[in-house]
């Protein structure tokens, strides 16, 4: 039982953490809800004093206890008004600080695992989680001081009827907790269905709209709709089965406060009429204990309810967190340092998907050289390129760049830190980096500190950007989603601009002048030749004309070496290269 009650405290305190963090802003806001109830309370309390004073004819008493709360209800107000951005400000900062520890979580997550999870199902669980937890939290400032608040003054009231008064209001209320609890837990698998149901939803309707060409060139509306409509059913069906219980124990709370309700009034009926020792002071005690009774029992159950409906999303964020790897060695253990940049696969392994791409993979590129990848699609290139860059981990071997190895499970003590390795990678994909913002923001995303002018419109002449100049904001041109303002050709023009720009000592191409006019690509290429000087640059591409200048060109067939040599090399070979350059017309 001891563990149990550890775990218990142990969950209690990571779910206020977030809380903690703010604590001296979080308890002012619940100092501040905790003020709301008494509204109420003063209210039913003044309007019991003034019935007396009416029945006994106190005129004076009557007219000074509507100017005390005359008054009262103006400081009241004062007070609320002076303290509310307490509230705002807390349960902004709340979010703001979940939203920055998991986003930043996130980004620190192992690639392997994250890209098995999947973008968008990664956002439904943050998004949801951290409303969820936040929400929750908030909910336990509101309604648990509410409910405090009312409830105690719901015992005082009751205790005015005898001592048996709160001992029958507490067993009522514990039976309902009790019962609300054994119902509401079997509803808690088809809560959790449904919560996977409806991110599949989301999901999909997201991958609707991030495919609207494709669906509309295709003809795919009506099944992309259909998809969608299956979904609506799943997630009916299992509504409906959640509902059966949720339906009992949501509507527990109502009955109880009905039996006890109508147990008030016929006991004030039975005073009334049997006694004849109720006054109108206590008729009004009566009403607003009924109301008390209703409105502190609902806030009770409401937090009960609340945490059963939504701790769900809080428990599978962190869930996730907890289970997914992060990346290991990002700022910790020692610094990388640059030698001539030589890169030395030994033994590698590396599965995607359950699916073996390199296995037992040794390779050496030479520091300071071109080296070109080249082969069919899906024969492990791109793969090799992201393991340089560490953006996909091995499952077995090892990499090291200047004979220091980049962190595995099996090497963490001898690692580098991949924060200063990073520092010294450029890497353009097939996809633009491109981010929504301004051109300028895009530029200088990664650099350390600001760039001077020159520098900027240097970057943009070697990467052929002149097309910004024309741009009536010129480098504050917002650029949109995904650089959606912008045309393919231009999207990568102003992705080779930033590596110009960053002067990397690693630069990793993957078909970078792919979106390029033939002008614009023979341009690049020949700007792109000042860049590679003095570096380790290591390009994949289809278009052979792109490597033929390469010092090294490495073949590659299914994750494995099968040809290596210059572009003259090769040819003389009369090999798989030289049927790949038979079959490039016009080379």
């Amino acid at each position: 039982m001891a563990w149990q009650k550890n775990s218990f405290l142990r969950g209690v305190k990571r779910f206020f953490a977030p809380a903690w963090d703010i604590r001296k802003l979080y308890w002012l806001a619940v100092a501040h809800v905790s003020v709301w109830p008494l509204y109420g309370i003063v209210t039913t309390l003044v309007l019991s004093r003034a019935a007396h004073f009416l029945q006994t004819g106190d005129q004076r008493a009557f007219f000074n206890t509507i100017i005390a709360y005359a008054i009262f209800a103006v400081c009241y107000q004062l007070y609320n008004f002076a303290m509310k951005h307490f509230w705002v400000k807390t349960m902004w900062t709340l979010f703001n600080n979940l939203w920055r520890k998991y986003l930043g979580k996130f980004i620190r997550l192992d690639s392997n695992a994250a890209e098995s999870i999947g973008t968008w199902k990664m956002f439904a669980i943050i998004d949801k989680g951290i409303d969820a937890w936040g929400s929750l939290l908030m909910d336990v400032a509101v309604k648990w001081s509410s409910a405090v608040m009312q409830l105690l003054f719901v015992t005082y009231l009751v205790a005015r009827i005898g001592w048996y008064g709160p001992t029958i209001l507490y067993v009522f209320l514990i039976i309902t907790l009790l019962i609300e609890i054994y119902v509401l837990r079997f509803s808690h698998h088809w809560r959790e269905k449904r919560n996977d149901l409806v991110d599949d939803l989301t999901r999909q309707t997201i991958k609707s709209i991030m495919s609207k060409f494709e669906i509309l060139v295709n003809n795919k509306i009506t099944v992309e709709a259909n998809n969608l409509g299956d979904i609506f059913h799943k997630v009916q069906a299992v509504d409906v089965k959640k509902n059966h219980y949720e339906y009992i124990g949501f509507n527990v709370p109502t009955v109880t406060i009905t039996i006890i309700t109508i147990g008030l009034f016929l006991l004030l009926g039975y005073n009334y009429f049997f006694q004849w020792n109720i006054s109108y002071a206590d008729i009004v005690l009566y009403l607003g204990l009924a109301n008390s009774l209703d409105t502190g029992t609902r806030s009770a159950i409401d937090i009960y309810q609340a945490f059963v409906k939504n701790f769900q999303r809080v428990t599978k964020l962190r869930r996730t967190f907890d289970t997914t790897p992060q990346i290991k060695g990002y700022n910790t253990w020692k610094k990388f340092e640059h030698i001539r940049w030589d890169i030395h696969f030994e033994k590698v392994a590396f599965m995607y998907h359950s699916t073996p791409v390199l296995s037992d993979f040794s390779l050496d590129i030479g520091g300071g050289s071109k080296t070109a990848l080249v082969g069919v699609s899906w024969w492990g290139k791109s793969t090799i390129m992201k393991l340089i860059a560490w953006y996909l981990h091995v499952d077995g071997g090892y990499i090291a760049v200047d004979w220091q190895q980049l962190p595995t499970t099996d090497n963490l003590k001898e690692s580098v830190s991949l924060q200063s390795y990073y520092a010294h990678i450029g890497y353009l994909t097939q996809e633009p980096n491109v981010f929504d913002g301004t051109i300028y923001d895009n530029l200088v995303y990664s650099l350390s500190k600001n760039p001077t002018l020159q520098d900027i419109q240097s970057a943009l002449d070697l990467a052929q950007c002149q097309f910004i100049y024309d741009f009536k904001d010129g480098l504050q041109t917002e650029i949109g989603e995904k650089g959606i303002r912008l045309s393919g050709g231009q999207r990568q023009r102003l992705a080779i601009a930033k590596i110009f720009l960053k002067n990397p000592k690693i630069v990793l191409l993957d078909e970078p002048t792919s979106a390029l006019d033939s002008l614009s690509e023979e341009a690049i290429t020949k700007a792109m030749h000042n860049l590679f000087q003095w570096r380790t640059v290591i390009i994949i591409a289809h278009r052979l004309q792109t490597v033929k200048q390469a010092d090294d060109i490495i073949v590659l067939d299914q994750g494995k070496v099968i040809e290596r040599g210059t572009h003259d090399e090769l040819v003389a070979q009369q090999g798989h290269y030289a049927k790949m350059l038979e079959l490039q017309s016009g080379f």
